[in-house]
């Protein structure tokens, strides 16, 4: 495709509309507009465009430097840094210089200024090389420009970090033959605000993020570490003492004076032990919402069920149990005992009965194959 020079003019062809510019500008002065303005109207002039443009989408028409706060469309970055300082009064752009002398130093440097100010430098394409001893590559804001990403019939479209515009921050980046690299750049961002939340964490940032000061002993630790720090300390949740039969009478007061005289009690019945192994202990508990349970289903079937050898202690654990409308077992009272007697059962029966205000009527009632039953 040839860019021709349009009448007035000289109609010379170009094979690139870069060197259609140059020659507009150097040969033609006048048919180019003035990239400052009171308004900011600083877009280049038709006649620089290329001789047929009517094929091209109005988004590829759209220069890609667009001004974030009057919407001026500008060929080149420096046009976008002057737009700000002289339209939009922005007296705190400027543009520095700095020398590095390695690579990793210079990335060192980039990757310390991306953190400080949450946003990352991205470049379209690698190092140009020049006809001098240097290749030089652009960076520009992640922030800049529209979004790529559209969404679906499947997929709505996420919400992109992209603002739309050309922020006015960027480096540019000279690499020397010896090593040594020259940035120019901007560090002040327009057309977006700070936001860490839209800053893209790479996984290197993340993996010393986590590990921080890997020389600390915490940063080894395992399940067995905490295990014997655990068993170190007695730390045990929902032991309240080194003596469980204390432990459990610490509970039991504990409930008791979080109580108001209207509030419900889980403690049924309670008999505290008469030595450390645990002779003669008694313990029922039922909560309101189990009580709920056995109300509401206790007329299709009650099962009782007896568990051995639940603790050290030799405790026998006694559940009653109905079914719920899928046909689950659903436990609606606990009851610890030493001895799975006929005394021990009647005082769980009696208990319930008390507590559940009336005689439980089922349809059928189910137990294991305890004699006492």
């Amino acid at each position: 495709m040839e860019f021709v020079c349009p009448p007035p003019s000289c109609a010379k062809k170009f094979a690139y509309p870069s060197n259609l510019s140059r020659h507009k500008r150097q040969a033609h002065p006048e048919t180019v507009r003035s990239y400052t303005s009171d308004r900011a109207i600083v877009t280049a002039d038709a006649v620089s465009q290329a001789s047929d443009t009517s094929f091209r989408t109005e988004k590829e028409n759209r220069s890609r430097i667009v001004c974030g706060q009057c919407q001026a469309e500008l060929p080149q970055q420096k046009y976008l840094l002057q737009n700000l300082k002289e339209v939009h009064h922005r007296s705190d752009i400027k543009v520095e210089t700095e020398t590095f002398d390695s690579p990793e130093e210079f990335g060192k440097w980039c990757g310390d200024v991306e953190r400080k100010n949450t946003v990352r430098f991205v470049s379209d394409m690698q190092a140009s090389k020049t006809k001098l001893d240097w290749k030089t590559k652009y960076f520009y804001c992640s922030r800049s420009h529209l979004p790529n990403r559209q969404g679906n019939e499947k997929r709505a479209q996420r919400v992109s970090i992209k603002s739309g515009h050309r922020c006015s921050s960027f480096i540019t980046a000279k690499y020397f033959e010896d090593g040594h690299i020259e940035a120019k750049f901007c560090l002040q961002h327009s057309g977006h605000e700070i936001e860490a939340a839209k800053y893209l964490w790479m996984i290197n940032d993340k993996l010393n993020k986590l590990y921080e000061d890997a020389n600390d002993r915490n940063f080894f630790i395992n399940r067995k570490g905490i295990a014997n720090v655990r068993q170190k300390y007695q730390l045990h949740p929902g032991r309240l003492h080194e003596d469980d039969m204390q432990s459990v009478e610490e509970w039991i007061r504990r409930d008791k004076a979080a109580l108001d005289s209207n509030e419900w009690e889980n403690l049924l019945a309670y008999r505290r032990a008469t030595d450390p192994t645990g002779k003669n202990f008694r313990l029922l508990l039922m909560t309101e919402g189990q009580a709920e349970i056995l109300r509401k289903y206790a007329h299709k079937g009650v099962a009782v069920d007896g568990t051995h050898n639940t603790t050290k202690y030799g405790f026998k654990l006694i559940t009653l149990l109905v079914l719920d409308d899928r046909q689950t077992g659903r436990p609606v009272a606990h009851f610890f005992c030493p001895e799975e007697t006929t005394d021990d059962l009647h005082e769980f029966f009696v208990n319930i009965k008390e507590r559940y205000g009336r005689p439980v009527t089922t349809s059928v009632f189910m137990s294991d194959d305890a004699s006492q039953m």
